[in-house]
């Protein structure tokens, strides 16, 4: 399980690098480690897609952001 806060704003964690506006928090199985390398691997390609980061920023719904990742992700080859 993937939930996704976002900060309109962006949330400052170091002065040197700008404000952060996507936070994902991952919830996998303990004896599982290989889904959440997985779900990091998927949320890094997506943290360095700025078309996708902005479209979801713009989202309205938890719907369109899902819909907007796993068109992101139907375009990735495994």
């Amino acid at each position: 399980m993937v939930a996704i806060g976002i900060s309109k704003k962006g949330i400052v964690f170091n002065e040197d690098q700008a404000p952060v506006n996507l936070i994902f928090l991952i919830l996998t199985p303990f004896k599982e480690p290989a889904a959440q390398l997985k779900i990091l691997a998927e949320l890094a390609a997506i943290s360095q897609n700025k078309v996708v980061t902005d479209r979801i920023l713009k989202a309205k719904t938890s719907a369109e952001m899902a819909e907007i990742i796993l068109a992101f992700e139907n375009t990735v080859p495994d």
